[in-house]
């Protein structure tokens, strides 16, 4: 996490690790990212995957 400052308009970089070691089958998790945005200061990231492998 950095302190980078995004003016509008401009782009930012996420990253974001899941480690699905031991787990199959599908996952939705949600990351949050927090702003000074008046209008919307929390941003929601809903992520949605499967995972295959034994079970």
């Amino acid at each position: 996490m950095s302190s980078e400052v995004i003016a509008p308009g401009q782009a930012g970089e996420i990253r974001a690790r899941f480690d699905p070691k031991n787990r199959h089958g599908k996952y939705k998790k949600n990351i949050r990212v927090f702003s000074n945005d008046k209008k919307q200061p929390i941003s929601n990231l809903y992520l949605v995957m499967e995972i295959a492998g034994k079970k």
